[in-house]
């Protein structure tokens, strides 16, 4: 049965009086009402996630806070969340809430979690320049510009309606980027600011051919990338393209890179003009290898084999001509000197030297 969240209950929960309380987590606790927490004065964390509460205008009294969780809740107006300035950590996802405009006037907000809602305009967080998190995944935005958020290191906004790829140009410490399940056709070359990117998830949209990533081949620190669902398949050619291009790639579409595909290198010819390599000429070049292995005597369009060769390995063709080995060099060994030394020669007509005893002493 639900029930009120009551200042008694409160000071239960956070285990002394009301106005010294810091804390207090009633999470998961069927609260489907919240007294007036004017009295909190020092209240700074709150959280009230997975509850039923659908009216906030009571927590808005509690000036102090600083991380406030609603997240799962029933909330359809964030209006009196207006009067919390000193926010830097909120998590609204879970929700009916159609409107963020109450969040511009949190000017120390670091962290913005407001996935799964029916938000359609975001604009009020282009001007929240603190923020390092936006999460905006499964709602209805189109258009989004963080150029002036220099310290955003994670943007989502997946499940979204957006066609054109949000304004990212100047993000310079951008970390993670998700637009996965949209409706995009390419990617800008605003991408290519973000040099720090590590994260780039682009599964899911209507991009027809692997070669409109081309810009994304100067992200040297590019360890995960999701393309999955789009309208091209990631074959072999795709993946040595991918590892060509991004030499920290250590995850693609969610299985390791090593190991999934066997890597193959790229030629002059898989390049377009613009010295991008392309998914069709990584094919050709494919072909041209597979059809080299099955035909070593050569094929139309290469260069005849040469008549010999040395190999240190087990090859299926032996080289015409076997391998000529030199046999190793003699190393003499550390006595030979010595024994040098101790051999004399004979004098002609010298008798030999008298055999001695077992004391050194001459017989005779």
């Amino acid at each position: 049965m639900p029930s009120k969240l009551t200042l008694p209950k409160i000071s239960e929960l956070g285990g002394g009086d009301v106005r010294e309380i810091t804390k207090v987590n009633a999470a998961k606790s069927d609260i489907d009402e919240v007294d007036d927490l004017g009295p909190c004065i020092e209240l700074q964390r709150l959280d009230l996630k997975d509850n039923v509460i659908s009216d906030v205008a009571s927590i808005g009294y509690a000036t102090a806070l600083t991380s406030l969780d609603l997240s799962k809740n029933a909330i359809e107006s964030i209006k009196p969340l207006a009067a919390l300035e000193s926010m830097r950590v909120l998590n609204l996802s879970y929700n009916n809430i159609t409107s963020i405009e109450p969040l511009a006037g949190m000017k120390a907000l670091c962290s913005a979690v407001l996935n799964n809602n029916n938000i359609r305009d975001a604009s009020p967080l282009q001007t929240l320049l603190k923020l390092n998190t936006i999460i905006l995944s499964n709602n209805r935005v189109e258009v989004l510009d963080v150029r002036r958020l220099k310290g955003l290191k994670k943007l989502s906004v997946s499940g979204n309606k957006f066609r054109k790829c949000p304004e990212i140009g100047g993000c310079f410490n951008l970390k993670e980027l998700r637009l996965n399940k949209n409706k995009l056709t390419s990617i800008p070359a605003d991408v290519l600011s973000c040099a720090q990117l590590c994260i780039l998830d682009v599964g899911g949209n209507i991009l027809t051919d692997v070669d409109k990533l081309c810009v994304i081949k100067n992200l040297r620190f590019l360890r995960a990338l999701n393309v999955q669902g789009n309208k091209f398949a990631v074959d072999d050619a795709c993946v040595a393209m991918f590892k060509e291009w991004l030499p920290s790639l250590r995850v693609l579409d969610g299985s390791p890179v090593e190991g999934r595909h066997k890597r193959f290198l790229h030629g002059p010819s898989q390049q377009d003009s613009s010295g991008c390599f392309t998914a069709e000429g990584a094919r050709e070049a494919k072909k041209r290898k597979v059809a080299k292995r099955k035909h070593p005597e050569g094929i139309a369009g290469s260069a005849p084999p040469p008549t010999t060769r040395i190999s240190f390995t087990d090859d299926p063709a032996p080289s015409a001509t076997p391998p000529v080995r030199t046999p190793p060099r003699e190393t003499p060994t550390r006595d030979t000197p010595t024994r040098a030394r101790r051999t004399r020669t004979t004098r002609p007509g010298a008798d030999e030297p008298p055999p001695q005893d077992r004391k050194g002493k001459q017989s005779g």
